[in-house]
């Protein structure tokens, strides 16, 4: 997806959705917080995800990037390896030969994404199961802001394209808060 869409639409997209279901799925298991904010927070994160698949859509340009985008779907990595939907095949043997300093940024990545976890389940037992998943789903913001302002995904957009962009921030951010609320 990422290679398809790029960083900011991928992960607001596929995460933003699992945690629409993740806190649906832990409000159901176990009810606490407030509803009407929680539910209202996650409405406004699906309003962002909109907001941000029509940018991304917006963005589409000529016919070999609307057909590149047809060619996504799920498929285990083994195959997308062999079979890259952009860019040259790479092979297992290939992880093997990376530097020792990008194996090091990959295993922190991998503490730091561990230590998240831990932390949102010591949250789950104040906040509530729903509302600490939620919080702990915050990638999807991270990954747009870093998606657009740093990879520069949506460089050269038009003005309607900035201002779902925009919109999309503030969903995602009112929603934030808003589940934060909640769990007051």
């Amino acid at each position: 997806s990422i290679s398809l869409a790029g960083m900011s639409v991928a992960f607001p997209l596929g995460v933003g959705i699992a945690l629409v279901l993740g806190v649906i799925v832990n409000y159901l298991g176990i009810p606490t917080g407030n509803p009407l904010l929680l539910f209202g927070g996650v409405a406004l994160i699906v309003i962002a995800i909109i907001c941000n698949g029509v940018a991304s859509g917006k963005m589409q340009k000529g016919e070999e990037s609307r057909k590149n985008n047809k060619k996504g779907n799920f498929v285990f990595n083994t195959l997308v390896m062999k079979y890259p939907f952009a860019g040259e095949k790479v092979s297992y043997s290939e992880y093997f030969k990376g530097n020792t300093k990008t194996h090091i940024c990959g295993m922190l990545g991998g503490a730091i994404w561990g230590l998240g976890s831990a932390f949102s389940y010591i949250a789950s037992g104040e906040a509530g199961p729903a509302v600490s998943y939620a919080l702990g789903q915050g990638a999807p913001l991270i990954a747009a802001i870093w998606g657009v302002f740093i990879w520069k995904e949506f460089k050269g957009s038009t003005k309607s394209v900035n201002q779902l962009l925009a919109s999309m921030f503030i969903f995602f951010l009112i929603g934030l808060g808003m589940i934060v609320v909640a769990g007051n």
